[in-house]
């Protein structure tokens, strides 16, 4: 969570939520953990996760970028924004 500045309270740090990690570290250890996929698919997914997913990040309403996301701070706002931080190809730019 981090160190951050508020308006009359100068840098204060946010209380941790016990369980949260890094969403990387959470996304890598899902794909490092499933069952029933063959090696070739397990390291299609972890590729996917590290292009893809890796691109996620928590903005606060300030316009605040949060590094890192973490499994606590992303919001659905963060997920809809995450397509835009892509550089897709004009055959599947994204609606």
């Amino acid at each position: 969570m981090g160190t951050r500045r508020e308006p009359h309270k100068g840098f204060v740090e946010q209380p941790k939520i016990p369980g949260d990690m890094p969403f990387m570290a959470y996304a890598t250890r899902y794909v490092s953990r499933l069952t029933g996929i063959d090696d070739r698919t397990r390291e299609d997914y972890q590729r996917e996760t590290r292009l893809h997913l890796s691109l996620l990040q928590h903005v606060e309403p300030t316009g605040h970028v949060v590094p890192p996301a973490t499994i606590a701070n992303l919001a659905e706002d963060d997920v809809q924004d995450w397509p835009d931080a892509h550089t897709w190809p004009t055959s599947i730019r994204m609606c």
